[in-house]
Protein backbone atom coordinates (compact mmCIF):
# COMPACT_ATOMS: atom_id res chain seq x y z
CA UNK A 1 0.00 0.00 0.00
CA UNK A 2 1.22 3.42 -0.89
CA UNK A 3 1.17 6.75 1.29
CA UNK A 4 -1.10 9.02 0.12
CA UNK A 5 0.50 11.99 -0.87
CA UNK A 6 -0.49 15.55 0.05
CA UNK A 7 -0.46 19.16 -1.96
CA UNK A 8 -0.98 22.43 -1.93
CA UNK A 9 -3.61 23.96 -3.80
CA UNK A 10 -1.02 25.40 -5.82
CA UNK A 11 1.24 22.01 -6.25
CA UNK A 12 -2.52 20.24 -7.02
CA UNK A 13 -3.42 23.04 -9.95
CA UNK A 14 0.15 22.78 -11.52
CA UNK A 15 -0.11 18.58 -10.91
CA UNK A 16 -3.34 18.55 -12.62
CA UNK A 17 -2.23 21.30 -15.28
CA UNK A 18 1.16 18.73 -16.18
CA UNK A 19 -0.96 15.92 -16.48
CA UNK A 20 -3.64 17.11 -19.06
CA UNK A 21 -0.63 18.51 -21.12
CA UNK A 22 0.42 15.43 -21.14
CA UNK A 23 -2.89 14.28 -21.96
CA UNK A 24 -3.91 16.55 -25.13
CA UNK A 25 0.17 15.47 -26.64
CA UNK A 26 -0.86 12.28 -26.67
CA UNK A 27 -4.19 12.23 -28.33
CA UNK A 28 -2.89 14.71 -30.66
CA UNK A 29 -0.28 12.40 -31.96
CA UNK A 30 -3.09 9.96 -32.56
CA UNK A 31 -4.12 10.75 -36.14
CA UNK A 32 -7.32 8.68 -36.13
CA UNK A 33 -8.76 10.27 -33.02
CA UNK A 34 -12.58 9.56 -32.61
CA UNK A 35 -15.04 12.38 -32.14
CA UNK A 36 -15.31 11.38 -28.16
CA UNK A 37 -11.57 11.68 -28.32
CA UNK A 38 -11.38 15.01 -29.74
CA UNK A 39 -13.87 16.04 -27.61
CA UNK A 40 -11.63 14.61 -24.16
CA UNK A 41 -8.30 16.29 -25.92
CA UNK A 42 -10.90 20.08 -26.16
CA UNK A 43 -12.03 19.21 -22.48
CA UNK A 44 -8.13 18.47 -21.32
CA UNK A 45 -6.93 21.68 -23.32
CA UNK A 46 -9.21 23.91 -21.45
CA UNK A 47 -8.53 22.44 -18.20
CA UNK A 48 -4.79 22.43 -18.34
CA UNK A 49 -5.25 26.24 -19.39
CA UNK A 50 -7.47 26.55 -16.28
CA UNK A 51 -5.44 24.92 -13.69
CA UNK A 52 -1.87 26.69 -15.39
CA UNK A 53 -4.54 30.09 -14.48
CA UNK A 54 -5.20 29.20 -11.20
CA UNK A 55 -1.27 28.59 -10.45
CA UNK A 56 1.14 29.25 -13.15
CA UNK A 57 2.69 32.50 -14.76
CA UNK A 58 2.48 34.25 -17.50
CA UNK A 59 4.40 32.44 -19.53
CA UNK A 60 2.21 29.15 -18.57
CA UNK A 61 -0.75 30.93 -19.61
CA UNK A 62 0.35 31.96 -22.68
CA UNK A 63 1.66 27.91 -23.66
CA UNK A 64 -2.00 26.94 -22.39
CA UNK A 65 -3.66 29.47 -25.03
CA UNK A 66 -1.55 28.10 -27.79
CA UNK A 67 -2.01 24.66 -26.77
CA UNK A 68 -5.96 25.66 -27.22
CA UNK A 69 -5.29 27.05 -30.77
CA UNK A 70 -3.60 23.63 -32.23
CA UNK A 71 -6.21 21.41 -30.71
CA UNK A 72 -8.66 23.61 -32.25
CA UNK A 73 -7.08 23.54 -35.34
CA UNK A 74 -6.58 19.63 -35.61
CA UNK A 75 -10.56 19.04 -34.11
CA UNK A 76 -12.25 17.66 -37.22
Amino acid sequence: MTDLERYTLEEAHIKFAKLAIGQVWELLENNRRSSAEDEEMLFAAYGSLYHWSQAGNPVNAQRGHWLLSRVFINLE
